[in-house]
């Protein structure tokens, strides 16, 4: 539960990092929006981290909420998921440094 609630939350966090760097802000902690975002101010595509990116998103509600899943967060995910998850939030931090530098 919590590994995946720390991947997405890594990737949101370096995502508006970026988007910082360009002078914008945003609230939400939909992953896809943010990346939205940043193609919007700077023109990078972000078509390589897409997939990692619509992936990690859900996880910010359903790793949290037992009533968003309608299961105990815990019980919905493996070791397996958990570690699938925290590499998707490595590509997209990856993908962020390169454009921070």
């Amino acid at each position: 539960m919590l590994p995946a609630f720390w991947a997405q939350q890594s990737a949101e966090k370096a995502l508006k990092a970026l988007l910082i760097n360009f002078g914008k802000t945003i609230r939400t902690h939909d992953l896809d929006e943010i990346l939205d975002e940043i193609q919007r101010e700077s023109g990078i595509r972000g078509d390589e981290i897409r997939q990692d990116v619509d992936k990690l998103t859900v996880h910010y509600t359903i790793a949290r909420y037992p009533d968003a899943a309608n299961a105990v967060p815990a019980r919905l995910y493996s070791k397996e998921d958990a570690e699938d998850l925290i590499k998707r939030a490595e590509r997209v931090i990856e993908w962020v440094k390169r454009y921070l530098q």
